[in-house]
């Protein structure tokens, strides 16, 4: 783990444990041993299999300069903070769904993740869109991931529309699953605390009618209900299919829990099944924040952003004792004061300079086999009820996260290193 210290503070911590332990007796004095982050994270065994679900990302966040800078090897006098690695598919960045070989290149991140015995893709959110309730293109892209329909393209000698094959999610070692994220900014653009989403004027749809937000919101829901929840590969919890609600925190509501019943509702009456909802909350954020939001809503879970997506540098010394007692406090504020379970995300790595070029002000994860094991850890002892275990992520490359196999034969190449990892911390 590479870290900027901050000298300053620890000189000054250093000093005042200084004047402590001169005016205190020698045998009562303050010693690190008493500090309640001092202790190791233990190995927990299962004694079942714990579900995971990784968040994919389209076209892996890549682009030419990404792709560079996951290269360049580290070299901190020049202002390069590089992984020193190259993904096997690099083609990803150039993902089309109407390519049937783009097809073919998801196959094989399908293969890959069937092979780290990954349950079930989250796939990249579907927006709501305030005309036609779902944004088309996304819907395109979650129909060829979820292995609904192949890629539809033009020959260009006939003119005819061509639908490729589409992937298999089942293979002969296992099967992988997908459930939906939806990304509700467009609902939530212009809500504040004095603006709430039943004060909105209505909004005219594609048929030129008029409807409130709220009901739009649930129009989405039921569609993806009737498009997506009768799927046999589409992931569910005892019956009941998973979606994951990005920035819950931004919908302001008169009454949550009445706005969240509404969605339950249009679910049940699209397609008879109870949805199993899962608000992701900003890491390191109190639940106790959200509790006219997704709390007072009864959602069925929460979750958070990846733990290392912050920038307080002095996080990072202890990261998996500052994890487990976040994840603590959160889990069992939720249960006993929402009786909302809570599911544990974890990354292998983070590097927000590979993102931009210019980012300095987070703390770089590198990867390293025995951290990830020990945040494994940490997970297995923040179990909910579902027992479920997020990873963030499969291949979001612009942050370096990606679990994704990269060229072992290339500088910090890993291979399929932290998928078999992942695979024997997660499954017996």
């Amino acid at each position: 783990m590479r870290t900027y210290i901050n000298h300053t503070l620890k000189l000054v911590m250093g000093l005042g444990l200084i004047a402590g332990l001169s005016g205190c007796d020698k045998d009562r004095g303050p010693s690190v041993e008493d500090h309640f982050l001092n202790y190791e994270i233990p190995n927990v065994e299962l004694t079942a299999d714990c579900p995971v679900g990784a968040f994919y990302y389209q076209r892996g966040n890549l682009d030419d300069g990404k792709l560079a800078r996951l290269a360049q090897p580290w070299d901190q006098s020049k202002g390069q903070l590089g992984a020193n690695v190259r993904p096997i598919l690099t083609e990803q960045m150039n993902f089309d769904v109407k390519n049937p070989e783009s097809v073919e290149l998801y196959q094989q991140q399908v293969d890959w993740a069937i092979q780290g015995r990954i349950d079930f893709f989250i796939l990249p959110a579907i927006q709501i869109d305030l005309k036609t309730f779902l944004n088309s293109g996304n819907v395109t892209m979650t129909d060829v991931l979820g292995g609904k329909k192949g890629a539809e393209y033009t020959d260009d000698d006939t003119g005819e529309t061509i639908t490729g094959n589409p992937v298999q999610l089942q293979r002969e070692n296992g099967r992988l699953r997908y459930a939906i994220s939806i990304n509700p900014n467009n609902i939530t653009n212009g809500l504040s605390n004095s603006k709430l989403i039943e004060d909105m004027p209505d909004e005219t749809i594609s048929t030129g009618e008029k409807m409130s937000r709220t009901d739009i919101m649930c129009k989405a829901f039921e569609q993806i209900a009737v498009n997506y929840f009768g799927d046999d590969n589409y992931y569910h919890i005892n019956g009941r299919p998973l979606v994951v609600i990005f920035n819950p925190h931004k919908i302001y509501t008169k009454d949550s829990k009445a706005l969240y019943d509404k969605l339950r509702t249009a679910v049940r009456e699209a397609c008879g099944k109870e949805i199993f909802i899962v608000a992701q909350q900003d890491a390191w954020a109190p639940t106790g924040r959200f509790e006219v939001f997704h709390c007072a809503g009864k959602v069925d879970a929460i979750t958070t952003k990846s733990m290392y997506d912050q920038n307080n540098f002095n996080r990072a010394y202890m990261y998996p004792q500052m994890i487990d007692q976040n994840w603590k406090y959160n889990q069992e504020f939720a249960a006993s004061h929402f009786q909302i379970d809570f599911i544990p995300t974890i990354s292998p790595s983070r590097n927000a300079y590979i993102n931009m070029g210019n980012q300095y002000n987070q703390p770089i994860v590198d990867k390293n086999p025995d951290t990830f094991r020990t945040m494994c850890n940490v997970a297995k002892r923040h179990l909910g009820g579902t027992r479920i275990v997020f990873l963030e992520s499969f291949n979001d490359w612009a942050y370096y996260s990606a679990i994704e196999p990269t060229d072992p034969e290339y500088g910090n190449g890993y291979g399929m290193t932290y998928l078999d990892i992942l695979r024997e911390q997660f499954k017996l």
